[in-house]
């Protein structure tokens, strides 16, 4: 890639179109692994991601538990992306302009494309809860959370009152792992509070692995206050809507994801929510060279929930299109599973497999669930 005068760059010959893929989520690195076995035909590919480690989400909760080193749990999307052929940016999307066919990076750069493909995440919407921005701090971007979860374990030195926002998956997981790293450097360190505005913890599984979780939470002191809807954040308090207070020393939301800002002025096509709405071929809706992935795209035909699972099965499909869309040809469709399986991590090397009406428990689950994602991590290695 030749940088321009001004910070962008030079257009590719003119036999030549341009890929770029912008973030390094689940689905663009199953596109770089497959176009290092079979590089598109006349293609100048760029990958753009802040970081070049993923940290893969499947074990992040073990990693923040004190179960996986770093090394273990996070794949190099800049050494996949030259075993691909494809020049690295280190740098974030803030802007995409598709009448032009342009995107403008946060390090000045304004790039042309001739396909673009987004899987650049969403992160918790800290901006919608009064105070969050100065009091809490958000799971997402990983990077940045797992930077502040070694300080804080690193600094800590006296019995702490650490609260997680949010009673999904996420953030039951989140708080188990954390209990389990803090408990076993000192079995006094304090506790963890889950505050979450739904009657139930996990509402969207089944009774029988909510009743399980909620034994291991209580097992292991952990606070769960339901019904409890977030008013704002102050320092060390929660004022909830009910009129009540929760004091805490640390704030973690763990709530579901908002999309980045600059999406709004993008041009796309979005939903209520403000995520890029794509087609059944993983292809926005109103401009047919950008396609979406993962967190930040929403399905026109099917309502998917916000995991990482979908991003990793339409990584195969992504790369398919992306390969096709260069040629002219035309794309295949992506086909969601109608339920996901849900492995939930403990924090103690036990876990709960939850899928549909089905649930299964117990250090079995977790030896499954460690032979997946050690596989997956392999994969690209």
């Amino acid at each position: 890639m030749t940088r321009g005068a001004e910070g962008g760059t030079r257009r590719p010959a003119a036999n030549v179109k341009r890929l770029i893929l912008a973030g390094g989520g689940h689905s663009h690195i199953e596109v770089l692994r497959r176009f290092a076995n079979a590089p598109p035909v006349a293609t100048e590919l760029i990958l753009v991601t802040p970081s070049p480690l993923l940290l893969y989400t499947g074990m992040w909760p073990g990693w923040i538990g004190g179960i996986y080193a770093t090394e273990e749990c996070t794949i190099d999307s800049e050494r996949l992306a030259l075993r691909a052929g494809a020049a690295f940016v280190p740098a974030s999307l803030i802007g995409i302009d598709p009448a032009t066919g342009t995107v403008q990076l946060d390090d000045g750069t304004q790039l042309e494309y001739d396909c673009l493909s987004l899987d650049v995440g969403a992160t918790p919407p800290i901006h919608r809860v009064a105070g969050a921005t100065e009091h809490a701090v958000p799971v997402k971007p990983i990077k940045a959370f797992g930077d502040w979860w070694s300080s804080l374990l690193r600094n800590r030195a006296r019995p702490i009152r650490l609260g997680i926002v949010g009673g999904g998956v996420g953030g039951i997981e989140l708080a188990m792992a954390m209990h389990h790293r803090l408990a076993a450097a000192d079995e006094s360190y304090g506790t963890v509070l889950v505050v979450t505005s739904s009657s139930d913890i996990l509402p969207h599984q089944n009774a029988r692995a909510r009743r399980w979780i909620s034994e291991t939470l209580a097992e292991s002191g952990i606070e769960v206050h339901t019904n409890s809807v977030v008013e704002a954040v102050e320092a060390q308090s929660l004022r909830l809507v009910s009129g009540g207070k929760l004091e805490f020393d640390h704030l973690v939301l763990a709530t579901g994801v908002a999309p980045p800002t600059w999406l709004k002025h993008s041009g796309l096509a979005l939903d209520e929510r403000g995520f890029i709405v794509v087609n059944s071929s993983l292809q926005s809706v109103s401009h047919a060279k950008v396609f979406a992935t993962g967190d930040v795209a929403s399905m026109q035909s099917h309502r998917l929930p916000k995991a990482g699972v979908y991003a990793v099965r339409q990584g195969p499909v992504l790369a398919e299109n992306l390969r096709r869309a260069l040629a002219g040809e035309a794309l295949r469709a992506y086909r969601p599973q109608r339920s996901a399986l849900a492995l939930i991590g403990t924090g103690e090397r036990s876990a709960v497999a939850v899928r549909g009406a089905l649930a299964l428990k117990g250090n079995c689950v977790w030896r499954w669930k460690e032979w997946i994602d050690r596989r997956f991590v392999a994969r690209y290695r």
